[in-house]
């Protein structure tokens, strides 16, 4: 019966990797290799008193999922992380703040060589006696 069980095991695993023999839950190769169905509760080969709990013993569950430390941990990191990101976008509205300001001197003095132009184009004209009433410059 063993050999039996082999054959019929090498059989399903060729089926299997060709596709047409697709394990669900607890119809796998085991159980259908054996022929008989799986017992939830229950662990195969040591007897039917015996459950998965009294085998395998209970889950460990903490009532806390996250130790205090590695909460303050996790703070901290988030705390690191968010201070570096907000010294980059200070650093970079800095950056632009002075670009502004640059921009800001070049065409105030722009604007001052213009109106020195105008300023001299205006002595000219009044020195040559051209300046007409109907035309007024303001500084």
């Amino acid at each position: 019966m063993i050999k039996l069980a082999y054959v019929v095991q090498d059989e399903l695993v060729e089926q299997e990797t060709q596709g047409s023999f697709v394990g669900h839950g607890w119809d796998n190769i085991l159980t259908t290799t054996i022929g008989k169905p799986e017992h939830t509760g229950s662990v195969r080969g040591v007897g039917g008193l015996i459950g998965l709990r009294d085998y395998f013993g209970s889950p460990q569950r903490s009532n806390k999922s996250l130790s205090q430390e590695a909460l303050r941990k996790m703070k901290q990191q988030m705390e690191e992380k968010m201070n570096q990101h907000m010294g980059i976008m200070e650093q970079r509205f800095m950056e632009q703040l002075q670009q502004q300001k640059q921009i800001q001197i070049a065409l105030e003095e722009k604007l001052l060589s213009i109106q020195i132009t105008l300023a001299d184009v205006l002595l000219c004209l009044s020195m040559q006696g051209q300046t007409s009433n109907s035309v007024v410059f303001s500084l």
